[in-house]
């Protein structure tokens, strides 16, 4: 099986007529490859945390909010939000599949 990353603390949307109580990361490319951010061997349940911003919990996000959140892959395949890495205990969260450089994670 893959391990990916869910982001759990969404508020419960209606996306494309189904309701939703978490959503996975994914990147998605300007040629439209499509991949699942892979939090590598990181324990499931494990937060991801981005390099050099301090942690403030949020207990629910709005669902519109967290698309205004602009996430993107790098030239290492790492998962990136204002040039800074998303990690785990474990290592970095990186794309599951080459993306260009640039890739939104939705």
């Amino acid at each position: 099986g893959k391990s990916i990353v869910i982001v759990s603390n969404l508020k419960p949307a209606v996306i494309r007529g189904v309701k939703s109580n978490g959503m996975l990361l994914a990147a998605e490319d300007e040629n439209g490859v499509c991949s699942l951010l892979n939090p590598g061997d990181a324990t499931p349940g494990s937060k991801v945390v981005i390099d050099g911003i301090p942690q403030e919990p949020v207990n629910v996000l709005e669902f519109d909010d967290f698309k205004k959140v602009n996430m993107i892959v790098d030239e290492n395949q790492k998962a990136t939000y204002k040039g800074r890495i998303l990690y785990t205990e474990k290592g970095d969260v990186v794309s599951d599949r080459p993306v260009k450089k640039g890739a939104k994670i939705l």
